[in-house]
This record gives structure tokens, C-alpha cells and sequence, in this order.
């Protein structure tokens, strides 16, 4: 996750890539990741946007909302190829 403005910073929990692992062809697998807000003042958040095929759940998107100081929320991945071989893309 990569956020500009200033003072203001973002990262996987651990600082690695998040892996769908193995997912056969035509079945789609959604991954919910976390946003927290670790700051003092609220984070606006712009449009999430992904790239390489995958796509943002319509039913858990927070596009366009506030997260407050202290508070989290949640955007659901989907994975869903009709393909064989190695996807990736970014969040």
C-alpha cells in the first residue's frame, strides 16, 4: 500500500506481498485486508485501485471515505482468473 501526504505512512503488517497462494482457473478467491489509522488526525481515503486483473469487492470498498484517528476499515480483493500461470498486481 503506498500512500502520499505528507506525515502520514502505510505497509503490510509485516512488509512483505500478500500471496493468494495456489486457486484453480475460474474460481474466485477474495482476500480482506485491514486499513488502520495509526495517526492523530483522519485519513481521507482517495479511490482504491488495483492493477494486474484483480479487482476491489463493490460491497467492500472504502473508496472515497474518512477513516478517524484511531479507527480501522476494511477493502476485500478478488482473485479471479480464467487463466493458468502466475498473477500478480497491486493494491
Amino acid at each position: 500500500i503506498n500512500v502520499v501526504a505528507p506525515d502520514l505512512s502505510a505497509s503490510y503488517e509485516d512488509g512483505s506481498v500478500f500471496d493468494f497462494e495456489e486457486i484453480q482457473a475460474n474460481t474466485p478467491t477474495t482476500h480482506q485486508f485491514t486499513i488502520y489509522n495509526v495517526g492523530l488526525a483522519d485519513l481521507v481515503i482517495g479511490t482504491i485501485t488495483t492493477t494486474g486483473g484483480f479487482s476491489i469487492d463493490s460491497g467492500d470498498d472504502p473508496s472515497s471515505t474518512t477513516v478517524n484517528a484511531g479507527f480501522s476499515t476494511t477493502v476485500s480483493v478478488e482473485c479471479d482468473f480464467s487463466s493458468n500461470g502466475l498473477k500478480t498486481g497491486s493494491l
